[in-house]
Parts: structure tokens; sequence; C-alpha cells
């Protein structure tokens, strides 16, 4: 028996494994967020390794015929992991809520400007000091001026192009002029896929995510901001479950190869040991 062969395809095996491991471990992240929002869901990818080629064939001559290349295949291994920034379906939202419809991303700040993450999620209040603007974890939403704040105001809308208004029910009932108190400012990398997963729908720029700019919504390449409304998940749950089941079925089949690979070896070492 072929005992380099067997432990050659005991070595593949593992590392197919590992790799569906992984890939299954990121369709569970994923389903997991379907209700989380502005959650972006991640994409992964397969690639070849180890390729066994034994000789390259040849041509063949008058005298005899071509052969195709000799080779066992490949091994494989996760390849790319990122963030699919595909838009996601908008719902409903808060007074305060607001969705980004196209290109851009939220920058949110624990600090008032030093430290700055990214979002889609458009989840936003007025803080328990009634002066800022903030997320669900207490980080101020940036503006053309820094944090957004309330400036006491309690009636507070947003208008068009993520434009923070007070006086907002007498404005949309037509009955007053809204007094503009800040504009939201959005975010935007050359590549928003190479952003990285912080905390919650929160990102961070990476070494691959690109220059990033900022603008007003709707201005240039930027989306505009939808007043009242919610991005959902971005995830879908029909794709994630079939690559899910075509992952283990994958990793049946590479488990079954380690049994009979590890029974064939298994009888090599008894008939050695007599």
């Amino acid at each position: 028996m072929d005992t380099v062969g067997l432990l050659d395809i005991i070595r593949r095996s593992k590392n197919a494994m590992s790799a569906f491991s992984q890939s299954l471990r990121i369709s569970t992240n994923n389903s997991a967020n379907m209700a989380t929002t502005g959650y972006k869901a991640l994409k992964q990818s397969f690639k070849t390794v180890f390729n066994d080629v034994v000789n390259e064939g040849f041509q063949g001559t008058g005298l005899t015929g071509e052969l195709n290349p000799i080779q066992f295949g490949s091994g494989v291994t996760l390849g790319s992991i990122s963030l699919d920034f595909a838009q996601g379906a908008l719902g409903e939202g808060g007074a305060l809520d607001c969705a980004v419809s196209g290109r851009g991303l939220f920058m949110v700040s624990p600090d008032g400007g030093s430290t700055i993450y990214y979002t889609r999620n458009g989840s936003f209040h007025v803080d328990t000091t009634g002066r800022y603007i903030v997320d669900g974890s207490g980080n101020m939403l940036m503006g053309d001026g820094g944090p957004l704040t309330a400036s006491e105001a309690t009636d507070l809308g947003w208008g068009p192009n993520g434009v923070l208004l007070s006086n907002y029910s007498l404005y949309k009932a037509g009955q007053e002029e809204a007094a503009q108190i800040g504009q939201i400012t959005l975010a935007d990398f050359t590549n928003v896929e190479g952003l990285t997963q912080y905390d919650g729908s929160l990102l961070k720029e990476s070494v691959v995510s690109g220059t990033m700019t900022t603008g007003v919504p709707g201005d240039g390449s930027f989306g505009t901001v939808e007043a009242q409304s919610l991005e959902k998940s971005n995830v879908f749950y029909t794709g994630e479950t079939i690559d899910a089941i075509e992952v283990q079925r994958a990793m049946s089949a590479v488990l079954s190869a380690i049994k009979i690979a590890s029974d064939q070896i298994s009888q090599v070492i008894n008939k050695l040991l007599g």
C-alpha cells in the first residue's frame, strides 16, 4: 500500500476540514445577525493549495501519442474574507433614526472626535444630558462641526440629506419654519470592504481600507440620508442556508476519506507488527 499517499490524504483532509469549519463559523455569525440593524454580512471564498502535478505531460511525436499531465488535484483552504456592502432594505425607524441609501457611513465617536468609528446603523437619540445625538452605545454622531448637539431643543428631526432641525413637528405640519442645528457628515473609503468589524455594528479603518473621504449626504458619490428609517441587515437567509448545507456535505465527504485512509494505515501497521 502507498502509505505516503494515505498520509497525504489525511493531511489534505485536515486542511480542508479547517477551511470548512471556518466557513461555517462565518455563516453562523451572519445568520445570527440577520436582525442586527446596519449589519454587513461577511463573505468568503476558497482557494486551492498543494497542487500535486507528477508530470506536465508531452505533446507527442509521429511515433508516440500525446500524454496529458498526470496530477492528483489540489487541496483547499479559506481564501479571502471581506465585508459585503450591498444595500440592506430600509425599514421604519424612530424620530431620530436615519439610514444611508447608497454609499457612505455614519461617523460616531466615544470621545468627541479623537477616536472615530464607522457604521450603517442609524439608530440615534439624544443622550441623558440632553446635549448630544448618540447611538445605542453612547457614541456621539459626528456632523459638519464635530459632534452633533441638540442645542437644548426637544422637538428634533431630520430634514433632507441629514440636516438636524428643531421645531420639527410644526415644520412637518407646515405650521412653522424649522431651524437648522447641524448636518450629518458621511465617510467613505476607496476599499470599504477592507474595514474591520469592531463592536456590534461599528467598523474601524484597516491597512487595506484605503483613503477616507468625508462629505455631505447627497453630494457627489455619497448616498442620501433617509429620515425615520433604519437599514436592515443585508444577510440573505436562503443563500446562507444553501452555502452551509453545501459545506456540510463537503465535510461529510472529507470525513469519509479520512476514515478510509485511517483504516488502510491501521492495516499496514498491523501487518508490519505481525
